[in-house]
Protein backbone atom coordinates (compact mmCIF):
# COMPACT_ATOMS: atom_id res chain seq x y z
CA UNK A 1 0.00 0.00 0.00
CA UNK A 2 1.22 3.45 -0.87
CA UNK A 3 2.08 5.71 2.05
CA UNK A 4 0.12 8.52 0.43
CA UNK A 5 -3.03 6.45 -0.06
CA UNK A 6 -6.16 8.17 1.16
CA UNK A 7 -8.23 6.15 3.60
CA UNK A 8 -11.96 6.45 3.33
CA UNK A 9 -15.06 5.41 5.16
CA UNK A 10 -17.39 2.91 3.52
CA UNK A 11 -20.97 4.08 3.93
CA UNK A 12 -24.10 2.06 3.09
CA UNK A 13 -26.09 5.29 2.68
CA UNK A 14 -23.69 6.40 -0.07
CA UNK A 15 -24.21 3.01 -1.74
CA UNK A 16 -27.97 3.64 -1.74
CA UNK A 17 -27.53 7.16 -3.11
CA UNK A 18 -25.15 5.85 -5.79
CA UNK A 19 -27.55 3.14 -6.93
CA UNK A 20 -30.46 5.59 -7.04
CA UNK A 21 -28.58 8.17 -9.12
CA UNK A 22 -27.18 5.47 -11.42
CA UNK A 23 -30.69 4.14 -12.04
CA UNK A 24 -31.83 7.74 -12.66
CA UNK A 25 -29.14 7.98 -15.34
CA UNK A 26 -30.36 4.82 -17.07
CA UNK A 27 -33.94 6.12 -16.96
CA UNK A 28 -32.93 9.63 -18.10
CA UNK A 29 -31.20 8.22 -21.18
CA UNK A 30 -34.22 6.03 -21.98
CA UNK A 31 -36.56 9.02 -21.61
CA UNK A 32 -34.51 11.52 -23.61
CA UNK A 33 -32.86 9.46 -26.36
CA UNK A 34 -33.77 6.65 -28.71
CA UNK A 35 -31.11 4.33 -27.27
CA UNK A 36 -30.72 2.69 -23.90
CA UNK A 37 -27.80 2.08 -21.58
CA UNK A 38 -27.19 -0.67 -19.08
CA UNK A 39 -24.37 -1.31 -16.63
CA UNK A 40 -21.79 -2.44 -19.18
CA UNK A 41 -18.39 -0.88 -19.93
CA UNK A 42 -19.38 -0.19 -23.54
CA UNK A 43 -21.85 2.49 -22.38
CA UNK A 44 -19.18 4.81 -20.99
CA UNK A 45 -18.57 6.09 -24.54
CA UNK A 46 -22.21 7.16 -24.76
CA UNK A 47 -21.88 8.94 -21.42
CA UNK A 48 -18.81 10.79 -22.73
CA UNK A 49 -20.89 11.94 -25.73
CA UNK A 50 -23.68 13.19 -23.44
CA UNK A 51 -21.12 15.01 -21.32
CA UNK A 52 -19.57 16.63 -24.37
CA UNK A 53 -22.98 17.96 -25.38
CA UNK A 54 -23.62 19.10 -21.82
CA UNK A 55 -20.26 20.89 -21.68
CA UNK A 56 -21.00 22.75 -24.92
CA UNK A 57 -24.54 23.67 -23.88
CA UNK A 58 -23.36 24.85 -20.47
CA UNK A 59 -20.70 27.05 -22.08
CA UNK A 60 -23.32 28.74 -24.28
CA UNK A 61 -26.02 29.04 -21.63
CA UNK A 62 -24.86 28.14 -18.10
CA UNK A 63 -27.17 25.81 -16.21
CA UNK A 64 -28.28 26.56 -12.65
CA UNK A 65 -25.92 25.12 -10.00
CA UNK A 66 -28.54 22.67 -8.69
CA UNK A 67 -29.11 21.28 -12.19
CA UNK A 68 -25.37 20.85 -12.73
CA UNK A 69 -25.09 19.09 -9.36
CA UNK A 70 -27.82 16.67 -10.42
CA UNK A 71 -26.06 15.85 -13.70
CA UNK A 72 -22.71 15.45 -11.92
CA UNK A 73 -24.17 12.97 -9.45
CA UNK A 74 -26.26 11.13 -12.02
CA UNK A 75 -23.39 10.56 -14.47
CA UNK A 76 -20.71 10.17 -11.80
CA UNK A 77 -22.56 7.55 -9.81
CA UNK A 78 -23.49 5.76 -13.03
CA UNK A 79 -19.83 5.50 -14.08
CA UNK A 80 -18.87 4.32 -10.59
CA UNK A 81 -21.63 1.72 -10.56
CA UNK A 82 -20.56 0.41 -13.98
CA UNK A 83 -17.01 0.02 -12.69
CA UNK A 84 -18.16 -1.54 -9.42
CA UNK A 85 -20.42 -4.07 -11.14
CA UNK A 86 -17.88 -5.08 -13.80
CA UNK A 87 -14.49 -4.76 -12.11
CA UNK A 88 -15.57 -5.05 -8.50
CA UNK A 89 -14.17 -5.46 -5.05
CA UNK A 90 -14.89 -1.80 -4.32
CA UNK A 91 -17.44 -0.06 -2.13
CA UNK A 92 -18.98 3.40 -1.99
CA UNK A 93 -18.17 5.81 0.76
CA UNK A 94 -16.54 9.10 1.60
CA UNK A 95 -13.00 10.17 0.77
CA UNK A 96 -11.00 13.37 0.88
CA UNK A 97 -9.95 15.06 -2.35
CA UNK A 98 -8.51 18.55 -2.57
CA UNK A 99 -9.28 18.93 1.13
CA UNK A 100 -13.00 18.26 0.68
CA UNK A 101 -15.16 15.31 1.69
CA UNK A 102 -16.37 13.72 -1.55
CA UNK A 103 -18.09 10.57 -2.76
CA UNK A 104 -15.56 7.88 -3.61
CA UNK A 105 -15.10 4.24 -4.46
CA UNK A 106 -12.67 2.47 -2.16
CA UNK A 107 -10.74 -0.74 -2.48
CA UNK A 108 -12.31 -3.33 -0.22
CA UNK A 109 -8.93 -4.94 0.46
CA UNK A 110 -7.25 -1.82 1.85
CA UNK A 111 -9.89 0.81 2.53
CA UNK A 112 -7.99 3.21 0.28
CA UNK A 113 -9.84 5.56 -2.03
CA UNK A 114 -9.65 4.34 -5.64
CA UNK A 115 -11.51 7.05 -7.54
CA UNK A 116 -13.90 9.99 -7.28
CA UNK A 117 -16.33 9.62 -10.20
CA UNK A 118 -18.74 12.41 -9.23
CA UNK A 119 -15.85 14.84 -8.90
CA UNK A 120 -14.53 13.64 -12.29
CA UNK A 121 -17.85 14.51 -13.94
CA UNK A 122 -17.74 17.96 -12.36
CA UNK A 123 -14.31 18.49 -13.93
CA UNK A 124 -15.56 17.13 -17.28
CA UNK A 125 -18.44 19.61 -17.37
CA UNK A 126 -16.18 22.50 -16.33
CA UNK A 127 -13.10 21.75 -18.47
CA UNK A 128 -14.38 19.91 -21.54
CA UNK A 129 -12.73 17.09 -23.44
CA UNK A 130 -9.40 17.35 -21.61
CA UNK A 131 -11.26 15.53 -18.81
CA UNK A 132 -12.58 12.78 -21.12
CA UNK A 133 -14.39 10.16 -19.02
CA UNK A 134 -13.86 7.31 -21.47
CA UNK A 135 -10.09 7.77 -21.20
CA UNK A 136 -10.46 8.06 -17.41
CA UNK A 137 -12.54 4.88 -17.25
CA UNK A 138 -10.08 2.84 -19.32
CA UNK A 139 -7.20 4.11 -17.17
CA UNK A 140 -9.15 3.14 -14.04
CA UNK A 141 -9.64 -0.38 -15.37
CA UNK A 142 -5.93 -0.73 -16.12
CA UNK A 143 -4.95 0.73 -12.74
CA UNK A 144 -7.31 -1.65 -10.96
CA UNK A 145 -5.52 -4.64 -12.49
CA UNK A 146 -2.30 -3.87 -10.59
CA UNK A 147 -1.69 -6.65 -8.04
CA UNK A 148 -1.00 -4.20 -5.21
CA UNK A 149 -4.35 -2.47 -5.73
CA UNK A 150 -6.53 -5.28 -4.43
CA UNK A 151 -9.33 -4.77 -6.93
CA UNK A 152 -10.78 -7.85 -8.62
CA UNK A 153 -9.17 -9.08 -11.85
Amino acid sequence: MSSNAIKMKIDEKVKEVAETYANDCVNWVASNFSGRIDYEDRNIGAIENFLDDLYKANKKNPLPKDRLDSFEKMFGFYIGEVFKRNHGNVSWGWGISDGERVYALCKNSTGDALCYPVQKIQKRIENGSEENVLVYYHALIEYSKSPDIGVAD
